[in-house]
Protein backbone atom coordinates (compact mmCIF):
# COMPACT_ATOMS: atom_id res chain seq x y z
CA UNK A 1 0.00 0.00 0.00
CA UNK A 2 1.06 3.66 -0.79
CA UNK A 3 0.43 6.81 0.10
CA UNK A 4 1.43 10.26 -1.50
CA UNK A 5 2.00 13.39 0.42
CA UNK A 6 3.79 16.41 -0.09
CA UNK A 7 5.65 17.57 3.21
CA UNK A 8 8.50 19.96 3.44
CA UNK A 9 12.08 19.86 2.85
CA UNK A 10 13.67 18.09 5.61
CA UNK A 11 17.13 19.07 7.32
CA UNK A 12 19.81 17.08 5.81
CA UNK A 13 23.31 17.25 6.93
CA UNK A 14 25.78 17.66 3.87
CA UNK A 15 23.08 17.13 1.36
CA UNK A 16 22.10 20.10 -1.42
CA UNK A 17 18.74 20.90 -1.71
CA UNK A 18 19.41 24.18 -2.95
CA UNK A 19 18.98 27.42 -1.20
CA UNK A 20 16.03 27.99 1.35
CA UNK A 21 14.15 30.74 -1.03
CA UNK A 22 13.95 28.15 -4.17
CA UNK A 23 13.25 24.63 -2.13
CA UNK A 24 9.95 23.22 -3.09
CA UNK A 25 7.54 20.39 -1.55
CA UNK A 26 9.35 17.13 -1.28
CA UNK A 27 7.16 13.79 -2.06
CA UNK A 28 7.22 11.27 0.63
CA UNK A 29 5.91 7.76 -0.11
CA UNK A 30 5.25 5.14 2.60
CA UNK A 31 4.36 2.01 2.09
CA UNK A 32 3.62 -1.12 5.03
CA UNK A 33 5.35 -4.81 4.40
CA UNK A 34 2.62 -6.75 2.50
CA UNK A 35 4.05 -9.78 5.25
CA UNK A 36 3.00 -7.71 8.02
CA UNK A 37 -0.29 -6.73 6.82
CA UNK A 38 -1.13 -10.78 5.75
CA UNK A 39 -0.31 -11.60 9.38
CA UNK A 40 -2.10 -8.78 10.76
CA UNK A 41 -5.21 -9.85 8.35
CA UNK A 42 -5.19 -13.21 9.92
CA UNK A 43 -3.74 -15.44 6.88
CA UNK A 44 -1.23 -16.54 9.60
CA UNK A 45 -3.85 -18.21 11.89
CA UNK A 46 -0.94 -20.92 13.24
CA UNK A 47 0.77 -18.23 15.02
CA UNK A 48 0.16 -18.48 18.64
CA UNK A 49 2.78 -16.62 19.82
CA UNK A 50 1.82 -12.65 21.59
CA UNK A 51 1.22 -9.91 18.77
CA UNK A 52 4.64 -7.82 18.50
CA UNK A 53 3.42 -4.53 19.49
CA UNK A 54 6.10 -2.79 16.56
CA UNK A 55 5.65 -2.37 12.73
CA UNK A 56 7.23 -2.28 9.66
CA UNK A 57 7.29 1.57 8.13
CA UNK A 58 8.60 2.49 4.21
CA UNK A 59 8.97 5.73 2.62
CA UNK A 60 10.19 6.91 -0.60
CA UNK A 61 12.00 10.62 -0.24
CA UNK A 62 12.63 12.93 -3.16
CA UNK A 63 14.87 15.66 -3.58
CA UNK A 64 13.75 19.77 -4.51
CA UNK A 65 14.76 18.67 -8.04
CA UNK A 66 12.46 15.70 -8.04
CA UNK A 67 15.20 13.00 -7.55
CA UNK A 68 15.40 10.07 -5.50
CA UNK A 69 17.26 11.18 -2.53
CA UNK A 70 20.52 9.47 -0.84
CA UNK A 71 21.59 10.72 2.45
CA UNK A 72 21.21 10.35 6.65
CA UNK A 73 18.45 11.73 8.23
CA UNK A 74 16.78 11.97 11.84
CA UNK A 75 12.85 11.07 11.34
CA UNK A 76 10.79 11.45 14.20
CA UNK A 77 7.20 9.97 14.12
CA UNK A 78 4.40 10.90 16.68
CA UNK A 79 0.63 9.61 17.11
CA UNK A 80 -2.35 11.76 17.21
CA UNK A 81 -5.89 11.59 17.58
CA UNK A 82 -6.87 14.66 15.30
CA UNK A 83 -5.47 15.41 12.05
CA UNK A 84 -4.96 18.65 13.23
CA UNK A 85 -3.27 19.96 16.60
CA UNK A 86 -3.89 18.14 19.69
CA UNK A 87 -1.11 16.31 22.09
CA UNK A 88 1.32 13.48 20.48
CA UNK A 89 -0.10 10.24 22.38
CA UNK A 90 3.40 8.37 21.33
CA UNK A 91 6.49 9.82 20.03
CA UNK A 92 9.65 7.88 18.30
CA UNK A 93 13.07 9.21 17.04
CA UNK A 94 15.36 7.17 14.79
CA UNK A 95 18.46 8.71 14.81
CA UNK A 96 20.66 8.26 11.14
CA UNK A 97 18.01 6.63 9.25
CA UNK A 98 19.94 5.43 5.59
CA UNK A 99 17.83 6.99 2.66
CA UNK A 100 19.04 5.09 -0.36
CA UNK A 101 17.73 6.50 -4.05
CA UNK A 102 14.79 7.71 -2.12
CA UNK A 103 13.67 4.56 -0.59
CA UNK A 104 13.91 3.81 3.63
CA UNK A 105 12.69 1.45 5.93
CA UNK A 106 12.53 1.64 9.54
CA UNK A 107 10.46 -0.40 12.44
CA UNK A 108 7.95 1.53 14.34
CA UNK A 109 7.68 0.82 17.74
CA UNK A 110 11.03 -0.61 18.24
CA UNK A 111 12.50 2.65 20.33
CA UNK A 112 9.33 3.28 22.18
CA UNK A 113 7.27 0.80 22.12
CA UNK A 114 3.31 1.34 21.60
CA UNK A 115 1.14 1.37 24.72
CA UNK A 116 -2.48 0.30 25.24
CA UNK A 117 -3.74 4.08 25.24
CA UNK A 118 -1.86 5.24 21.81
CA UNK A 119 -3.31 2.77 19.63
CA UNK A 120 -6.76 2.90 21.07
CA UNK A 121 -9.41 4.89 18.82
CA UNK A 122 -8.92 6.86 15.99
CA UNK A 123 -5.34 7.84 14.82
CA UNK A 124 -3.22 9.79 12.47
CA UNK A 125 0.51 9.61 12.07
CA UNK A 126 2.63 12.73 12.01
CA UNK A 127 6.51 12.42 10.48
CA UNK A 128 9.51 15.47 10.92
CA UNK A 129 12.32 15.27 9.45
CA UNK A 130 15.63 16.58 11.10
CA UNK A 131 14.97 19.64 13.00
CA UNK A 132 12.05 20.87 10.23
CA UNK A 133 8.30 21.18 11.00
CA UNK A 134 6.36 18.54 10.92
CA UNK A 135 5.00 17.20 7.28
CA UNK A 136 1.20 18.15 6.94
CA UNK A 137 -1.22 16.55 6.49
CA UNK A 138 -0.74 13.80 8.71
CA UNK A 139 -1.77 10.20 7.70
CA UNK A 140 -4.94 8.65 9.10
CA UNK A 141 -4.15 5.32 9.98
CA UNK A 142 -6.36 1.86 8.54
CA UNK A 143 -7.87 -1.48 10.65
CA UNK A 144 -4.89 -2.79 10.01
CA UNK A 145 -2.57 -1.03 11.79
CA UNK A 146 -4.90 -1.12 14.65
CA UNK A 147 -4.53 -5.31 14.18
CA UNK A 148 -1.84 -4.94 17.39
CA UNK A 149 -4.71 -4.17 19.49
CA UNK A 150 -5.24 -8.07 19.30
CA UNK A 151 -2.68 -8.25 22.03
CA UNK A 152 -5.67 -7.03 23.82
CA UNK A 153 -8.31 -10.14 23.97
CA UNK A 154 -11.51 -9.72 23.45
CA UNK A 155 -12.53 -13.24 25.59
CA UNK A 156 -10.46 -15.92 26.77
CA UNK A 157 -11.49 -19.78 26.11
CA UNK A 158 -12.29 -21.57 28.90
CA UNK A 159 -8.30 -23.26 29.64
CA UNK A 160 -5.94 -22.81 32.20
CA UNK A 161 -4.37 -19.77 32.73
CA UNK A 162 -0.30 -20.86 33.00
CA UNK A 163 1.23 -17.14 33.22
CA UNK A 164 -0.42 -13.71 34.73
CA UNK A 165 -2.07 -12.77 31.99
CA UNK A 166 -3.72 -9.61 33.26
CA UNK A 167 -1.05 -7.12 35.51
CA UNK A 168 -1.86 -5.95 38.70
CA UNK A 169 -4.40 -3.05 38.67
CA UNK A 170 -5.08 -3.52 35.06
CA UNK A 171 -9.29 -3.86 35.77
CA UNK A 172 -10.62 -1.35 37.55
CA UNK A 173 -14.39 -0.28 38.16
CA UNK A 174 -14.70 2.45 34.95
CA UNK A 175 -13.27 -0.91 32.59
CA UNK A 176 -16.41 -3.10 34.11
CA UNK A 177 -19.97 -2.14 32.77
CA UNK A 178 -22.88 -1.94 35.04
CA UNK A 179 -24.59 -5.51 36.12
CA UNK A 180 -21.69 -7.64 33.26
CA UNK A 181 -20.43 -9.86 35.90
CA UNK A 182 -23.27 -12.46 38.30
CA UNK A 183 -22.98 -15.26 40.07
CA UNK A 184 -22.52 -17.44 36.78
CA UNK A 185 -19.84 -15.43 35.90
CA UNK A 186 -17.13 -15.77 38.63
CA UNK A 187 -15.64 -18.78 39.15
CA UNK A 188 -14.34 -20.55 42.75
CA UNK A 189 -11.48 -19.04 44.17
CA UNK A 190 -9.06 -21.25 46.30
CA UNK A 191 -9.78 -20.53 49.98
CA UNK A 192 -12.74 -17.84 49.61
CA UNK A 193 -15.76 -18.67 48.10
CA UNK A 194 -17.77 -15.72 46.52
CA UNK A 195 -21.49 -15.96 46.43
CA UNK A 196 -23.94 -13.50 45.19
CA UNK A 197 -26.98 -13.45 46.99
CA UNK A 198 -28.98 -10.57 45.26
CA UNK A 199 -27.87 -6.99 43.59
CA UNK A 200 -26.70 -4.81 46.34
CA UNK A 201 -27.55 -1.83 44.23
CA UNK A 202 -31.18 -1.79 43.42
CA UNK A 203 -32.84 -4.70 46.21
CA UNK A 204 -33.44 -3.89 49.32
CA UNK A 205 -30.79 -5.86 50.89
CA UNK A 206 -27.88 -8.35 49.47
CA UNK A 207 -24.61 -9.25 50.69
CA UNK A 208 -21.41 -10.28 49.56
CA UNK A 209 -19.23 -12.69 51.87
CA UNK A 210 -16.87 -15.06 52.19
CA UNK A 211 -16.92 -17.96 54.73
CA UNK A 212 -18.18 -16.84 58.39
CA UNK A 213 -14.50 -16.61 59.81
CA UNK A 214 -13.45 -13.97 57.42
CA UNK A 215 -14.78 -10.34 56.75
CA UNK A 216 -18.81 -9.69 55.42
CA UNK A 217 -20.17 -6.28 53.67
CA UNK A 218 -23.45 -6.36 53.48
CA UNK A 219 -25.73 -3.57 52.17
CA UNK A 220 -29.20 -2.86 52.97
CA UNK A 221 -29.88 -0.21 51.01
CA UNK A 222 -32.64 2.51 51.98
CA UNK A 223 -34.27 -0.20 54.34
CA UNK A 224 -31.11 0.10 56.89
CA UNK A 225 -27.62 0.94 57.42
CA UNK A 226 -25.52 1.08 54.42
CA UNK A 227 -22.73 -0.81 55.23
CA UNK A 228 -21.46 -3.24 57.76
CA UNK A 229 -18.28 -4.50 57.90
CA UNK A 230 -17.23 -8.00 60.21
CA UNK A 231 -13.74 -8.77 61.12
CA UNK A 232 -10.44 -7.31 62.57
CA UNK A 233 -9.65 -4.48 60.16
CA UNK A 234 -10.38 -3.37 57.00
CA UNK A 235 -8.56 -1.27 54.58
CA UNK A 236 -8.89 1.68 51.89
CA UNK A 237 -5.44 2.68 50.85
CA UNK A 238 -6.83 4.96 47.71
CA UNK A 239 -9.18 8.04 47.43
CA UNK A 240 -10.62 10.27 49.70
CA UNK A 241 -13.56 8.99 52.06
CA UNK A 242 -16.81 11.06 53.08
CA UNK A 243 -19.22 10.64 55.36
CA UNK A 244 -21.98 12.60 55.28
CA UNK A 245 -20.97 13.84 52.01
CA UNK A 246 -20.49 12.76 48.68
CA UNK A 247 -17.67 14.95 47.39
CA UNK A 248 -15.09 14.75 50.12
CA UNK A 249 -12.15 17.09 49.50
CA UNK A 250 -9.88 15.55 52.05
CA UNK A 251 -8.63 11.89 52.87
CA UNK A 252 -11.44 11.79 55.39
CA UNK A 253 -14.13 14.27 55.62
CA UNK A 254 -16.68 13.76 58.04
CA UNK A 255 -20.08 16.33 57.97
CA UNK A 256 -22.40 16.07 60.37
CA UNK A 257 -25.95 17.47 60.90
CA UNK A 258 -27.19 21.13 60.41
CA UNK A 259 -29.60 23.32 62.01
CA UNK A 260 -32.15 22.68 63.29
CA UNK A 261 -30.28 20.15 65.32
CA UNK A 262 -27.52 22.04 67.11
CA UNK A 263 -26.13 19.53 69.64
CA UNK A 264 -25.96 17.12 67.13
CA UNK A 265 -22.08 16.16 66.34
CA UNK A 266 -19.94 15.71 63.50
CA UNK A 267 -18.05 13.36 64.91
CA UNK A 268 -17.98 11.20 68.50
CA UNK A 269 -15.24 9.36 69.98
CA UNK A 270 -16.05 7.57 73.39
CA UNK A 271 -13.62 5.10 75.25
CA UNK A 272 -15.09 3.13 78.06
CA UNK A 273 -13.71 1.95 81.05
CA UNK A 274 -12.87 3.54 84.69
CA UNK A 275 -9.11 4.63 84.06
CA UNK A 276 -7.74 7.55 82.48
CA UNK A 277 -7.43 6.89 78.59
CA UNK A 278 -4.80 8.87 76.82
CA UNK A 279 -4.38 9.30 72.72
CA UNK A 280 -8.14 9.50 71.96
CA UNK A 281 -7.49 10.81 68.34
CA UNK A 282 -4.11 11.21 67.25
CA UNK A 283 -3.23 13.11 64.19
CA UNK A 284 -0.17 13.04 63.01
CA UNK A 285 2.01 14.16 59.92
CA UNK A 286 5.20 14.01 58.07
CA UNK A 287 4.88 17.77 56.88
CA UNK A 288 7.07 20.51 58.33
CA UNK A 289 4.11 22.90 58.20
CA UNK A 290 0.34 22.83 57.82
CA UNK A 291 -2.30 22.28 60.43
CA UNK A 292 -3.46 19.14 62.48
CA UNK A 293 -6.76 20.19 63.59
CA UNK A 294 -8.66 23.11 62.32
CA UNK A 295 -12.15 24.71 64.04
CA UNK A 296 -13.85 27.18 62.14
CA UNK A 297 -17.33 28.00 60.18
CA UNK A 298 -19.75 30.30 60.16
CA UNK A 299 -22.30 31.20 62.81
CA UNK A 300 -20.70 28.56 65.10
CA UNK A 301 -21.86 28.46 68.78
CA UNK A 302 -18.54 28.11 70.94
CA UNK A 303 -15.19 26.80 70.80
CA UNK A 304 -13.44 23.99 69.34
CA UNK A 305 -11.46 22.04 72.16
CA UNK A 306 -13.23 20.71 75.13
CA UNK A 307 -12.52 18.62 77.80
CA UNK A 308 -15.16 15.98 78.29
CA UNK A 309 -16.64 14.78 81.68
CA UNK A 310 -19.48 12.18 82.53
CA UNK A 311 -22.63 13.82 81.46
CA UNK A 312 -21.92 15.84 78.55
CA UNK A 313 -19.72 18.82 77.89
CA UNK A 314 -21.42 21.81 79.48
CA UNK A 315 -20.19 20.51 82.93
CA UNK A 316 -16.70 19.57 81.85
CA UNK A 317 -14.17 19.86 84.38
CA UNK A 318 -11.57 18.20 82.72
CA UNK A 319 -7.99 19.26 81.50
CA UNK A 320 -6.24 20.51 78.46
CA UNK A 321 -3.20 20.71 77.42
CA UNK A 322 -1.67 22.35 74.77
CA UNK A 323 1.83 20.81 74.31
CA UNK A 324 4.86 21.42 71.71
CA UNK A 325 7.74 19.43 71.54
CA UNK A 326 11.06 21.54 72.76
CA UNK A 327 10.77 24.94 70.84
CA UNK A 328 7.78 24.84 69.33
CA UNK A 329 5.48 27.50 69.06
CA UNK A 330 1.35 27.42 69.62
CA UNK A 331 0.34 30.03 67.27
CA UNK A 332 -3.76 31.59 67.42
CA UNK A 333 -4.84 33.85 65.59
CA UNK A 334 -7.31 36.08 66.72
CA UNK A 335 -8.36 37.07 69.95
CA UNK A 336 -7.78 34.74 73.31
CA UNK A 337 -10.58 35.18 76.01
CA UNK A 338 -9.81 33.67 79.66
CA UNK A 339 -12.37 33.93 82.43
CA UNK A 340 -14.53 35.79 79.42
CA UNK A 341 -16.70 34.95 76.37
CA UNK A 342 -16.22 38.14 74.74
CA UNK A 343 -12.32 38.87 74.66
CA UNK A 344 -11.80 42.96 73.74
CA UNK A 345 -8.02 42.51 72.92
CA UNK A 346 -5.77 39.97 71.49
CA UNK A 347 -5.48 38.50 75.47
CA UNK A 348 -8.40 39.36 77.66
CA UNK A 349 -8.30 38.25 80.89
CA UNK A 350 -11.56 38.57 83.38
CA UNK A 351 -12.29 37.50 86.85
CA UNK A 352 -14.74 37.08 89.72
CA UNK A 353 -11.93 37.86 92.54
CA UNK A 354 -10.88 41.45 93.50
CA UNK A 355 -7.10 40.53 92.72
CA UNK A 356 -4.81 37.49 90.65
CA UNK A 357 -6.00 38.06 87.48
CA UNK A 358 -2.84 37.60 85.81
CA UNK A 359 -0.07 35.62 87.75
CA UNK A 360 3.36 35.32 86.33
CA UNK A 361 5.80 32.66 88.38
CA UNK A 362 9.27 31.35 87.80
CA UNK A 363 11.22 28.40 90.15
CA UNK A 364 14.46 31.02 90.12
CA UNK A 365 13.49 32.77 93.03
CA UNK A 366 16.04 35.35 91.68
CA UNK A 367 16.09 35.33 87.97
CA UNK A 368 12.28 36.01 87.10
CA UNK A 369 11.17 38.41 84.31
CA UNK A 370 8.38 40.29 82.82
CA UNK A 371 9.26 41.57 79.54
CA UNK A 372 7.25 44.04 77.30
CA UNK A 373 8.44 43.97 73.85
CA UNK A 374 7.41 46.00 70.94
CA UNK A 375 8.52 45.88 67.48
CA UNK A 376 6.36 48.69 65.85
CA UNK A 377 8.60 52.02 65.03
CA UNK A 378 5.27 54.42 66.02
CA UNK A 379 4.27 55.11 69.77
CA UNK A 380 4.24 52.64 71.97
CA UNK A 381 3.07 52.35 75.80
CA UNK A 382 1.64 50.97 78.31
CA UNK A 383 -2.12 51.54 78.93
CA UNK A 384 -3.83 51.44 82.65
CA UNK A 385 -7.66 51.42 82.33
CA UNK A 386 -8.80 51.44 85.68
CA UNK A 387 -10.01 54.15 88.39
CA UNK A 388 -8.60 52.76 90.82
CA UNK A 389 -4.91 53.26 89.94
CA UNK A 390 -2.12 51.15 89.11
CA UNK A 391 0.87 49.66 91.06
CA UNK A 392 4.37 47.97 90.37
CA UNK A 393 5.49 45.88 93.22
CA UNK A 394 8.92 44.25 93.98
CA UNK A 395 7.95 42.30 97.01
CA UNK A 396 6.83 38.61 98.26
CA UNK A 397 3.37 37.11 99.19
CA UNK A 398 2.27 40.29 100.74
CA UNK A 399 -0.94 42.35 98.73
CA UNK A 400 -0.85 46.03 98.24
CA UNK A 401 -3.52 48.71 97.78
CA UNK A 402 -4.00 52.33 98.00
CA UNK A 403 -6.89 54.34 98.02
CA UNK A 404 -5.50 57.05 95.52
CA UNK A 405 -7.17 56.62 91.64
CA UNK A 406 -5.87 57.05 88.69
CA UNK A 407 -2.47 57.42 89.97
CA UNK A 408 0.78 55.04 89.53
CA UNK A 409 3.03 53.52 92.25
CA UNK A 410 6.10 52.03 92.72
CA UNK A 411 6.27 50.11 96.00
CA UNK A 412 9.13 48.21 97.67
CA UNK A 413 8.39 45.32 100.03
CA UNK A 414 11.37 44.68 102.47
CA UNK A 415 10.21 41.36 104.06
CA UNK A 416 7.69 43.13 106.93
CA UNK A 417 6.43 46.43 105.90
CA UNK A 418 6.36 48.79 102.48
CA UNK A 419 9.15 51.73 102.94
CA UNK A 420 10.45 52.56 100.28
CA UNK A 421 8.25 53.96 96.95
CA UNK A 422 7.57 56.48 93.86
CA UNK A 423 4.12 57.92 93.49
CA UNK A 424 3.05 59.59 90.21
CA UNK A 425 -0.10 61.65 91.00
CA UNK A 426 -2.02 61.36 87.82
CA UNK A 427 -4.02 65.05 88.84
CA UNK A 428 -1.21 67.49 88.99
CA UNK A 429 1.41 66.06 87.27
CA UNK A 430 3.77 65.79 90.28
CA UNK A 431 6.14 62.90 90.73
CA UNK A 432 7.01 62.10 94.37
CA UNK A 433 9.89 60.12 95.88
CA UNK A 434 9.26 59.47 99.56
CA UNK A 435 5.81 60.55 99.29
CA UNK A 436 2.52 60.16 97.99
CA UNK A 437 1.64 63.56 98.18
CA UNK A 438 4.06 65.55 95.83
CA UNK A 439 3.94 69.25 95.61
CA UNK A 440 6.19 69.86 93.16
CA UNK A 441 7.08 68.24 89.85
CA UNK A 442 9.61 66.35 91.34
CA UNK A 443 9.02 66.24 95.27
CA UNK A 444 11.80 64.28 97.43
CA UNK A 445 11.24 63.98 100.91
CA UNK A 446 14.80 62.92 102.19
CA UNK A 447 18.42 63.98 100.97
CA UNK A 448 19.52 64.00 97.46
CA UNK A 449 23.05 63.34 95.94
CA UNK A 450 23.89 64.06 92.46
CA UNK A 451 26.92 64.12 90.56
CA UNK A 452 27.34 65.35 86.94
CA UNK A 453 29.95 64.65 84.42
CA UNK A 454 30.57 65.68 81.08
CA UNK A 455 32.76 63.14 79.41
CA UNK A 456 35.61 65.21 77.87
CA UNK A 457 38.52 63.21 77.41
CA UNK A 458 40.88 63.88 74.39
CA UNK A 459 40.69 60.22 73.61
CA UNK A 460 37.04 60.32 72.95
CA UNK A 461 37.07 63.26 70.55
CA UNK A 462 38.65 64.11 66.97
CA UNK A 463 38.91 66.41 64.61
CA UNK A 464 39.98 68.97 67.43
CA UNK A 465 39.90 72.98 65.92
CA UNK A 466 40.75 75.88 68.13
CA UNK A 467 37.95 78.40 68.26
CA UNK A 468 38.29 81.81 66.38
CA UNK A 469 37.23 85.29 66.56
CA UNK A 470 35.47 84.41 70.03
CA UNK A 471 35.45 87.98 71.41
CA UNK A 472 33.84 89.24 68.04
CA UNK A 473 31.28 86.41 68.37
CA UNK A 474 30.37 87.39 71.79
CA UNK A 475 30.67 91.08 71.03
CA UNK A 476 27.57 90.03 68.74
CA UNK A 477 25.69 87.97 71.37
CA UNK A 478 23.32 89.80 73.60
CA UNK A 479 21.57 89.19 77.01
CA UNK A 480 17.96 89.64 77.72
CA UNK A 481 15.43 89.48 80.19
CA UNK A 482 12.33 88.14 80.10
CA UNK A 483 9.23 85.83 81.49
CA UNK A 484 7.50 82.66 80.20
CA UNK A 485 4.66 82.57 78.62
CA UNK A 486 3.57 78.78 79.30
CA UNK A 487 2.30 79.39 83.39
CA UNK A 488 4.21 75.76 83.93
CA UNK A 489 7.66 77.17 83.75
CA UNK A 490 9.22 79.64 86.52
CA UNK A 491 7.46 82.33 87.14
CA UNK A 492 8.45 86.17 87.29
CA UNK A 493 11.67 87.87 85.41
CA UNK A 494 14.51 85.63 83.99
CA UNK A 495 17.61 85.93 82.33
CA UNK A 496 19.19 84.35 79.06
CA UNK A 497 19.31 84.81 75.52
CA UNK A 498 16.80 84.17 72.25
CA UNK A 499 18.02 80.94 70.57
CA UNK A 500 17.16 82.79 66.97
CA UNK A 501 19.78 85.46 67.90
CA UNK A 502 22.59 83.16 68.80
CA UNK A 503 21.63 80.61 66.15
CA UNK A 504 22.90 83.13 63.96
CA UNK A 505 26.30 83.72 65.50
CA UNK A 506 26.87 80.21 67.01
CA UNK A 507 24.39 77.62 65.43
CA UNK A 508 26.50 74.77 67.39
CA UNK A 509 24.61 75.69 70.20
CA UNK A 510 20.97 75.50 69.16
CA UNK A 511 19.00 72.83 68.15
CA UNK A 512 14.88 72.11 67.18
CA UNK A 513 12.68 69.91 68.42
CA UNK A 514 10.16 67.75 66.22
CA UNK A 515 7.59 71.10 66.55
CA UNK A 516 9.95 73.45 65.37
CA UNK A 517 11.10 75.06 68.71
CA UNK A 518 14.92 76.00 69.21
CA UNK A 519 17.07 74.93 72.85
CA UNK A 520 19.71 76.82 73.51
CA UNK A 521 23.04 74.88 75.26
CA UNK A 522 23.97 77.40 78.41
CA UNK A 523 26.61 74.93 79.19
CA UNK A 524 28.49 74.81 75.97
CA UNK A 525 29.00 78.77 75.42
CA UNK A 526 31.69 78.23 78.32
CA UNK A 527 34.35 77.43 75.97
CA UNK A 528 33.62 80.82 73.64
CA UNK A 529 33.54 82.80 76.89
CA UNK A 530 37.50 81.33 77.93
CA UNK A 531 38.75 82.32 74.48
CA UNK A 532 36.62 85.43 74.41
CA UNK A 533 38.45 86.39 78.02
CA UNK A 534 41.31 84.97 76.56
CA UNK A 535 41.15 87.25 73.46
CA UNK A 536 40.75 90.27 76.40
CA UNK A 537 43.49 89.60 77.90
CA UNK A 538 45.79 89.34 74.54
CA UNK A 539 44.54 93.22 74.16
CA UNK A 540 45.16 94.21 77.68
CA UNK A 541 48.55 92.60 78.03
CA UNK A 542 49.55 94.87 74.76
CA UNK A 543 47.70 98.06 76.12
CA UNK A 544 50.08 97.45 79.33
CA UNK A 545 53.16 97.16 77.78
CA UNK A 546 52.49 100.70 75.47
CA UNK A 547 51.87 102.78 78.93
CA UNK A 548 54.51 101.11 81.26
CA UNK A 549 56.99 101.90 78.44
CA UNK A 550 56.52 105.75 78.51
CA UNK A 551 55.34 105.44 82.52
CA UNK A 552 56.90 102.76 84.33
CA UNK A 553 55.79 104.45 87.48
CA UNK A 554 52.35 103.87 87.07
CA UNK A 555 51.12 101.18 89.41
CA UNK A 556 49.53 98.90 86.87
CA UNK A 557 53.30 98.66 85.61
CA UNK A 558 54.60 97.62 88.94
Amino acid sequence: MKLNINKRDPVIPDTNLGPPKTRRRTRLLRTFSLLWVLALLGILPNMAYAVPMTTNYQGYIENTEGEPLSATVNMTFALYATAQGGRALWTETHQQVEVTDGVFSLILGSTTPFDDNSLEGERYLGVTLGTDPEMTPRQQLSSVFFAMRAAVAESVKAATVETEAIADGAVTAEKIASKTITGDNIANLSGHNVTELDDVADAGSGKIISDAERQKLQGLGTGGSVFQLNGKQAYYTDGNVGIGTETPKATLEVSGPATPYPNSRAMTIHANGESRFKDQVLIASKLSSGYGIAFGGQNHHRGGIYAISEGGYDNAKGEIHLWARNNGDIVLDGKVGIGTASPAGKLHVGSSSNRGDINIDSPNDTNSDLNFITLSDGTNGLGVGSTKGWHFTARGNAYKATEQRNDLGLYFWDGTIWNSYMYFDNNSGNVGIGTTSPQYKLDVAGTIRGNNVSPSDQRLKQNIQPLENALAKVDQLRGVSFEWKDKDQDAGTQVGMIAQEVETVLPELVSTDSEGYKSLAYDKMTAVLVEAVKALKAQNDALKAIVCEDHPEKTICQ
